[in-house]
């Protein structure tokens, strides 16, 4: 699972990068939510989790489990169920950037989102 998170961080920082003043938003047609990612992850990203372009800025912002690799960042081992594996330092950041965003691999109550009509999903990325 922690795979699934590592993704969405890279890909918001990464969507961040490309625009950094743009709402991300997905528009969940029928009864279902709408989430966003109103933050910029780059710009509060730590040194340690930071990838760095050729002139030397942020463009992505790796979840702790990719860049340090730890089990208590990867919920694995003894952290490897959600009441051993809380959000960290790390997760946090992203976790305050974009509130609706899976941060770690335990972060369900406030990032899943399913829809009772089915997986017909429009994604939406503002100008």
């Amino acid at each position: 699972m922690p795979e699934s998170s590592n993704e969405i961080q890279s890909a918001t920082a990464s969507m961040n990068n490309e625009d950094q003043n743009t709402q991300k938003e997905a528009h969940i047609p029928g009864s279902c939510h709408s989430t966003s990612c109103p933050g910029n992850v780059n710009s509060v990203c730590p040194s340690e989790l930071a990838v760095k372009g050729p002139d030397g800025s942020v463009i992505a912002c790796k979840s702790a489990c990719l860049a340090l690799n730890q089990p208590q960042y990867c919920c694995t081992g003894a952290f490897g169920t959600p009441a051993t594996c809380p959000p960290t330092n790390y997760s946090m950041i992203f976790k305050k950037q974009c509130p609706q965003a899976y941060s770690y691999a335990y972060d369900d109550k406030t990032s899943t989102f399913t829809c009772p009509t089915g997986a017909n999903y429009l994604i939406t990325f503002c100008p």
